[in-house]
């Protein structure tokens, strides 16, 4: 059961019925946070079907890898600045954030009393919100399936961001121009009705690989913004069902393009900001 999609909570907050651990008057399977009275994690019990079924290594790890691991109900609050203590120092490791009831919504990688790169969040149902670690961050929906996907680049702006609705298609995606990986978020997903494609990235590649797709003939509303589309797959689109089109600071985007989709494209409304 190392799981990131399980229902996580302090074991203080569960009963034992019949020797069998419940939560909230029901048979638990989950992760359980054992701390000390000082708030110091102890360890983290796996549980299955009410029965202790040994412990669990699903940690984060620890920056520096003090092994320090608190609940955050017990950090010094007597300081009068942004960061985080514990026993009268800043703190470093791991700090854990749980609902009233004992649910844990939030594990937080700590530097030097700073929040670190690393951290987990989960929805209260026990299924992972999203995932932070220096390089990418993950977020899903409740149900489970990926909202968002982001990579950094070297200088910690974005490389690459796409965002999917709860349907499991495509809303927006951007991509910067260095940015050479091709993640499987877009071969596995369709598109939605409206669709954002953003950044020097989005090149003709990119653009075939989406017009490919089955769900790009349903489409209804386009944005192109600061691509590095050519003349000629721009005129190319079939945009027969398309009722909007936004263009703005496309690398090679004229007024003439513009004119011969308007021609080519009467009911269409196309909206233009031009490159400058």
């Amino acid at each position: 059961m190392t799981n990131d999609n399980i229902l996580r909570v302090k074991k203080s907050c569960l009963d034992l019925i019949n020797d069998a651990w419940h939560f909230n008057e029901v048979l638990f399977t989950g992760l359980a946070y054992n701390f000390n009275d000082q708030g110091s994690l102890i360890n983290l019990i796996k549980i299955e079907n009410g029965k202790d079924n040994g412990v669990s290594d699903d940690y984060l790890a620890t920056p520096e890898d003090t092994g320090n691991r608190i609940d955050l109900d017990f950090e010094d609050d007597e300081y009068d600045d942004d960061y985080t203590y514990w026993n009268n120092l800043r703190f470093c490791g791991i700090g854990y954030i749980f609902t009233v009831s004992g649910i844990l919504t939030e594990e937080i990688s700590y530097s030097f009393g700073d929040r670190h790169n690393e951290s987990r969040r989960w929805h209260p149902t026990g299924n992972l919100a999203s995932k932070y670690n220096k390089d990418e961050n993950w977020h899903w929906h409740e149900n489970g399936t990926l909202w968002m996907h982001e990579v950094n680049n070297a200088s910690g702006g974005f490389a690459y961001e796409i965002e999917i609705n709860d349907s499991k298609a495509i809303e927006s995606l951007a991509i910067e121009n260095e940015y050479s990986a091709h993640p499987n978020d877009i071969a596995e997903h369709e598109v939605s009705q409206s669709l954002e494609l953003r950044g020097e990235g989005i090149n003709d590649n990119v653009l075939s690989e989406i017009t490919s797709k089955k769900s790009f003939n349903k489409l209804e509303e386009l944005s192109l913004i600061n691509t590095s589309i050519y003349k000629n797959t721009i005129l190319a689109l079939d945009l027969k069902n398309l009722r909007t089109l936004n263009l703005s600071d496309n690398t090679y985007m004229t007024q003439d393009i513009i004119e011969e989709l308007e021609a080519k494209h009467p009911l269409c409304t196309i909206h233009s900001t031009l490159s400058i």
